[in-house]
């Protein structure tokens, strides 16, 4: 059975880091977790209310991404969206956001 070791909470991103061990097979895992429903329906508020951009109209919001969320396609995708080029960012982050699974994640309307 899994012995939990630390448990952190960080304020700023609103994360709760969790260490836990298995003495048995010698493991040690660590979990990430996160509160995302406030994320969740502010950005349905802001795909319903707003259009994206802002007073100048220069530059647009499409999505706000919990950082569980970050976490999750890092270690689903085996990628470290931080090291790539903003080409390759741009270029994964709008397969993500086209895709209808991640349509939560929209704070406007249309295609990325």
């Amino acid at each position: 059975m899994a012995k939990t070791y630390d448990k952190t909470y960080d304020p700023f991103t609103g994360i709760t880091t969790t260490h836990k061990g298995d003495e048995i097979n010698k493991n040690l895992e660590q979990h990430w977790s996160q509160d995302v429903e406030p994320i969740l329906k502010s950005n349905k508020i802001k795909r319903n209310n707003f259009d994206g951009y802002n007073a100048d109209k220069s530059v647009k919001s499409v999505a706000e991404i919990p950082m569980v969320v970050l976490y999750q396609w890092m270690t689903e995708d085996n990628v470290f969206l931080f090291s790539m080029s903003p080409q390759e960012q741009h270029i994964y982050l709008r397969k993500k956001l086209n895709d209808p699974q991640w349509a939560h994640l929209r704070t406007s309307e249309g295609t990325y």
